[in-house]
């Protein structure tokens, strides 16, 4: 179609990453959340506007050991975001955790892994995963009484709506939507105009 002469997106890293051939037949595409590290320098033509998950994963690494747990357990999604989140936690992480696993992205089959860890008792879970895995995670950690410090990325701001679930689970965005003038502002325009309540994501693509 010769009218597009822009691509916003793709959303998520494995989108992006399987998608960026196609704009090197000279369609511009500006990413506003794939973070894998691997869309850094894919092609000429993908422009991407959020930090990639080498930073993100290294900064999260540094606050959970701020935060002074010892028993450390990783989880992520075994897809491109979710293993390059990991790796980058696991090589900034100054100990070494008492389980690495992965877990499904459409959030089945999290049973055996809480239970496993309800008995490890780990005093922080640090997952690298997206909405659907996140909400599973911790409804079944409610409901098994499981009980630690959850500490995520930025494919959790979703999870935060499960007000139960979510009370106490830290998680990373690059946008804040808060009562700024400005954040009000956008939120109001975007909600008018689309029908919805904005979310990081939509605000990183309007920058």
């Amino acid at each position: 179609n010769t009218d597009v002469v822009g691509v916003v997106g793709h959303a998520n890293s494995g989108g992006m990453v399987g998608a960026a051939p196609e704009y090197d037949r000279g369609l511009p595409a500006v990413v506003p959340s794939a973070t894998s590290p691997e869309i850094t320098g894919i092609s000429p033509w993908v422009f991407r506007v959020t930090v990639n998950d080498s930073v993100n994963g290294a900064n999260l690494a540094r606050y959970a050991a701020r935060l002074g747990r010892r028993r450390v357990v990783v989880l992520y999604e075994n897809n491109v975001y979710g293993r390059d989140l990991a790796q980058a936690f696991l090589a900034a992480y100054p100990g070494k955790p008492v389980g690495v696993d992965p877990i499904a992205g459409d959030g089945s089959k999290v049973e055996p892994f809480i239970s496993y860890y309800k008995q490890v008792q780990p005093d922080l879970v640090f997952v690298a995963g997206t909405e659907p895995s996140g909400r599973a995670l911790l409804r079944e950690a409610m409901r098994q009484g499981f009980h630690t410090q959850w500490i995520a990325g930025d494919g959790w701001p979703g999870v935060a709506a499960d007000t139960a679930a979510a009370e106490g689970a830290l998680i990373a965005t690059p946008v804040r939507l808060d009562r700024s003038d400005a954040s009000r502002r956008f939120a109001s325009e975007f909600t008018t105009r689309y029908g919805v309540t904005p979310d990081a994501n939509a605000a990183m693509a309007y920058d």
